[in-house]
């Protein structure tokens, strides 16, 4: 039997990386860890048709395109709900999240995230983690 010790963790652990103030490292290689080779992040973004459709990142892609925007911007993000599904190797956790520039301030986003997990044989790994941060004011890619 696959055990779901720490599965619950995960998205606090992803929230922890990303957060932090401004010019402050973040922690790529503990937030790379977390995921399975080839994974995807796939947040929402505006269309040109001012619709939304995904943007897909490989893990390096997504750390790339977020590395000077958090150099620039203090961002905070913290989980306010989750509900975990476990069938076997394979798991999935929806975990609601509010993100703030003081980590004591108002929320500016409420969204949700979906993890799509697996073990590996030692430990969950995200395959693929898909959102949409509630605010179609903000569906743009965050630059």
């Amino acid at each position: 039997m696959t055990s779901t010790d720490g599965l619950a963790g995960i998205p606090k652990i992803l929230y922890a990386c990303l957060s932090g103030a401004a010019g402050e490292p973040r922690d790529w290689d503990r937030f790379r860890s977390l995921f399975a080779p080839d994974a995807r992040l796939v947040p929402l973004r505006r269309a040109p048709s001012g619709g939304a459709e995904p943007e897909i990142h490989d893990v390096e892609g997504y750390v790339r395109s977020r590395e000077g925007i958090f150099r620039a911007r203090a961002f905070y993000e913290t989980e306010t709900g989750q509900r975990v599904d476990v069938w076997r190797r394979a798991a999935h956790i929806l975990s609601s999240y509010e993100s703030r520039r003081d980590p004591r301030g108002p929320a500016f986003l409420a969204g949700t995230n979906s993890f799509q997990l697996f073990h590996d044989g030692a430990c969950w790994r995200i395959v693929s983690l898909f959102w949409d941060n509630g605010s179609d004011d903000v569906l743009a890619p965050i630059s």
